[in-house]
């Protein structure tokens, strides 16, 4: 399965509004591991729309295989929905540890998705560290996989 991103070191990370503040705490924290990040917006609490963000962040992951992105609304809902629409991209919401761990382990995600509005910073980097550390397991989720993928055939 191509996008392993198991590993990754390179971050694009975009936001809207509702999730500026907390897209600026994940962006000091990449940083501060070491890892190569892209902040692509938005950079101010003007109201903006966040399938924008989710579409500059999704197309970087594609152009760039092996690299993650990040995501940040109110929810995580609305960014991680807007970036499944880009092929190639598997955008995960995560809400919890376990949710932060299996995206990556049996989704492979490339691309994950948080709730400036419903999380604490402490929650957002724990979840972050804990997808970073996560190997993909492959096996039975290779094929899952590649069926997810033929869903994006017209």
């Amino acid at each position: 399965m191509s996008n392993d991103t198991s590993g990754s070191s390179r971050f694009y990370f975009g936001s809207d509004h509702a999730g500026r503040e907390l897209k600026d705490v994940l962006v000091a924290h990449a940083k501060n591991r070491g890892f190569a990040v892209e902040d692509l917006g938005t950079y101010s609490d003007d109201s903006v729309d966040y399938p924008d963000y989710a579409e500059k962040v999704g197309r970087a992951v594609v152009s760039h295989p092996g690299s993650t992105g990040v995501l940040v609304c109110g929810t995580g809902i609305g960014m991680s929905i807007a970036a499944n629409k880009i092929r190639g991209i598997r955008a995960g919401l995560l809400y919890n540890e376990s949710t932060a761990r299996l995206a990556r382990q049996h989704n492979n995600a490339n691309v994950i998705a948080m709730g400036g509005r419903e999380i604490s910073p402490l929650q957002a980097v724990t979840w972050f560290d804990i997808f970073v550390a996560t190997a993909f397991e492959g096996g039975r989720h290779e094929r899952r996989l590649e069926k997810i993928a033929r869903l994006e055939t017209p």
